[in-house]
């Protein structure tokens, strides 16, 4: 009934790595409607953060993708 669309659920098998993603959708701000957040952990139980977001909008610890790939060059 307010927007939202699907259903969360989670049907991985337990591991050590892994990745959460969402897509904003729904009531979400024109600038942000269909851009993507992904968070992902290492075996070593540390976490990364991407998103599709424009940078301005993208928070400090999660930069946006095309800027995290062009990180390390």
């Amino acid at each position: 009934a307010g927007g939202a669309t699907g259903t969360p659920t989670n049907t991985a098998v337990l591991a050590l790595n892994g990745t959460i993603s969402g897509k904003f959708e729904g009531n979400a701000a024109a600038t942000l409607k269909d851009k993507t957040i992904t968070w992902t952990r290492s075996d070593a139980g540390s976490w990364t953060c991407s998103t599709t977001v424009d940078t301005k909008y993208a928070a400090p610890g999660c930069p946006p993708a095309a800027a995290a790939a062009g990180a390390g060059t």
